[in-house]
């Protein structure tokens, strides 16, 4: 028998994306929860079926606010790839410049709200103060602060200049960075609220398929950067692992990604030679192509097929929708307070995962909450 069940969402002021969580409380402590989603759908993937591929590369790119050119370079990918189009070093490293700005412009941000959730407003802003210098350098490099558009098939639309101060702010952000790690890992009340908090095993993180930081924190070795996709392959890193799986390693792995997008920046910039090539007009009659890229979060994968220089089908797999199933069984068993550090430790986001789903039985049927239920086989543990 429950003491209380108690709601929180899908507007919240400790859970940060719309989602809707119901808890099931004994005494503090977290007995059974329930998930509801369906808040932010946007159909993305329908609304690039008809658009010509340019134009779809840059429509991928609003997905997200966070993590956009990491959408757009998926998508600029799949496309290259059904073309088997070959792509220079530089136009490869210029893109890669980009990509791992925004891998710490994507880490920052998230660091920043981490703190806001324990009331630390200090380091919040601290974050946020570093990452207003990656937004400045996307828009002086790209003419754009968060949706940059330089992608197009074979080419950028970009040329990063030889002389740039682009390596002297990432080493400042770096410094920054290197000293509120310090503060973190000696500060007595962050330790309290994030050791041993949400601990996803190796064997649990592999059994969801987790991806990005938050797998490499359980010690899962999964970053698709060491394919070598996208000129990755001349780059020298290696992942970044953790191994306690808990909130805190999960912060510490992206702190230290940071100062490793710095270094693999610096590999980047050296290795780009000459300008990028003009853009060509190409024509795609009938293909379908892949890519999977390493966002932010993590795996990033886009299925794509193409007739008549159209998109007919598109699928889309982020990270969240791997990472997200993860968090009931870290957050049963635990005390609800710790709850909004559980979320945002996994960094999800709601508006990239979520999808609508139709069934085709004659006619087109957009099933309820009810029908897709049933068609899951799901029955409620609860009266509600």
């Amino acid at each position: 028998m429950h003491d209380l069940t108690f709601p929180i969402g899908p507007q919240h002021p400790g859970v940060k994306e719309p989602v809707f969580f119901k808890i099931y409380l004994k005494g503090d402590m977290i007995e059974d929860m329930e998930f509801h989603g369906g808040y932010v759908h946007r159909g993305f993937e329908k609304l690039l079926e008809g658009q010509e591929v340019l134009k779809s590369i840059h429509t991928a790119e609003k997905i997200c606010g966070i993590c956009s050119y990491a959408h757009s370079g998926c998508m600029t990918q799949a496309v290259e790839s059904l073309m088997k189009l070959n792509v220079s070093q530089s136009v490869k490293m210029t893109r890669i410049v980009i990509a791992e700005l925004e891998r710490i412009h994507s880490h920052l941000l998230w660091a920043g709200f981490l703190f806001h959730d324990i009331g630390y407003e200090t380091l919040f802003m601290y974050f946020w103060k570093e990452r207003s210098k990656v937004v400045d350098l996307f828009e002086e490099l790209t003419g754009q602060r968060i949706h940059h558009a330089i992608n197009f098939i074979g080419t950028t639309k970009i040329n990063i200049p030889k002389k740039n101060n682009i390596m002297q702010t990432l080493e400042e952000i770096n410094e920054k960075v290197k000293s509120y790690k310090k503060e973190i890992i000696n500060d007595g009340v962050i330790k309290s609220r994030f050791i041993g908090k949400g601990i996803i095993s190796k064997n649990l993180g592999e059994k969801y398929c987790a991806v990005g930081p938050t797998a490499r924190a359980s010690k899962i070795s999964m970053d698709v950067r060491s394919t070598g996709y996208e000129g990755y392959g001349s780059i020298r890193f290696n992942p970044i692992l953790g191994a306690k799986g808990d909130s805190m390693e999960r912060l510490i792995v992206r702190l230290e990604e940071i100062s490793q997008s710095v270094g693999i920046i610096k590999q980047a910039l050296s290795l780009i030679k000459k300008p990028a090539e003009k853009m060509e007009r190409h024509y795609i009659k009938r293909a379908e192509g892949h890519a999977r890229i390493e966002a932010p979060r993590g795996e990033l994968f886009y299925f794509l097929s193409v007739k008549h220089n159209n998109v007919l089908r598109a699928k889309i797999k982020t990270p969240t929708l791997n990472n997200f199933p993860i968090l009931k069984p870290l957050i049963v068993g635990s005390e609800l307070g710790d709850l909004p550090i559980i979320v945002a430790s996994i960094d999800p986001c709601i508006g990239c995962m979520e999808r609508v789903m139709v069934a085709k039985n004659g006619t087109l049927k957009i099933l309820s909450k009810k029908d897709l239920m049933e068609a899951c086989g799901y029955e409620h543990k609860h009266e509600h």
